[in-house]
């Protein structure tokens, strides 16, 4: 696959994230995209996330956009990593974006999990059992997924 296919899909990735939170904050994200897309360098990355989540926490509730931001920005890091490890001209095997698919599967399940926790507990401070059980209960998932990650 042509190094410009991941580059293009970080772009992509950034402009959902975008429609996932709005027309305004759309075009924001579309040029973060085109300039990770360019240089996909990883202080970059993490700006254009930061950016994203900074405009999510001002303006949004917690709802279904969650888990979908959640999705989008994990792997917008993940292939940019592999986007800023290899030059325009390059080609990259299929195989090594398949063999990362497992990992990312693992972050997201845990991932997701806190997403879910996030969305089931807003509003839940008054009930202080109830948060220490599901941080206990995520604990656990944690602890089951990175240890099948770390035996694979």
């Amino acid at each position: 696959m042509p190094a410009l296919v991941l580059r293009l899909t970080l772009l992509a990735l950034c402009g959902a994230a975008g429609a996932v939170l709005g027309v305004p904050e759309l075009w924001v994200c579309l040029v973060a995209g085109a300039v990770v897309a360019g240089w996909p360098h990883p202080i970059l990355l993490i700006a254009a996330i930061g950016t994203l989540v900074g405009m999510f926490a001002v303006g949004g509730e917690l709802g279904w956009q969650l888990p979908v931001l959640v999705l989008l920005t994990h792997a917008a890091l993940r292939i940019g990593v592999v986007a800023d490890a290899v030059s325009w001209r390059a080609r990259i095997e299929v195989a090594v974006l398949r063999d990362a698919v497992p990992g990312f599967l693992a972050v997201q399940a845990v991932a997701q999990g806190a997403a879910a926790l996030a969305l089931a507990l807003e509003g839940a401070a008054p009930v202080p059992w109830l948060v220490v059980g599901a941080v206990a209960a995520l604990a656990v998932l944690c602890w089951v997924v990175v240890g099948r990650l770390r035996r694979t």
